[in-house]
């Protein structure tokens, strides 16, 4: 067995029209600690572990916000990016020593930024001018994934995620 399993990762957001960068693309890393082995469910080769994660997705310079300021639809330069910090519980089924199947509920935290400019004259900029915004939030969010793991030997394999509000393929080290 492991005592922890990190993965590095790429992420693909889903959460666009929640708030700026959450449907963009980027880096991350999990660490999953397994705290009950062989169980809860004993007649099956399965485990849960609690994990830990930092996931950082970005926009580059299509950020629109779609419920945001009408003078956002006519911006000259917007970025965007979000942090994710998801805490879960990751129960892991064994359905042969290649592959691993896995269920991943818990919760997040995001903290999302974007800085725009735009020509005047909307929100108090004058005509002609150009001027810049930005706007931050950190919102509790919902984790919600499912996954694969396909060991290429004892310690290595592929991790596939799929869930919200992200999805994520990246290596997964056995340690």
């Amino acid at each position: 067995m492991y005592s922890a399993d990190l993965e590095p990762h790429l992420a693909l957001g889903l959460d666009d029209s929640v708030y700026y960068a959450g449907g963009g693309f980027g880096l991350g890393a999990r660490v999953t600690i397994p705290f009950l082995r062989n169980g809860p469910v004993s007649t099956i080769n399965n485990d849960m572990g609690i994990g830990f994660g930092l996931d950082w997705l970005t926009r580059g310079s299509s950020c629109y916000r779609y419920y945001g300021p009408a003078y956002l639809n006519n911006y000259y330069d917007c970025s965007a990016y979000a942090f994710y910090l998801p805490i879960v519980v990751q129960w892991n089924f064994y359905l042969t020593d290649i592959i691993t199947v896995y269920g991943e509920p818990g919760l997040g935290i995001r903290i999302s930024h974007a800085t725009w400019s735009y020509p005047g004259p909307y929100a108090g900029c004058p005509a002609g001018a150009v001027c810049q915004g930005s706007d931050t939030a950190t919102d509790p969010i919902p984790i919600i994934a499912g996954g694969a793991k396909f060991m290429f030997g004892r310690t290595i394999g592929l991790n596939v995620r799929l869930g919200y509000p992200y999805f994520t393929v990246g290596a997964s080290f056995l340690l």
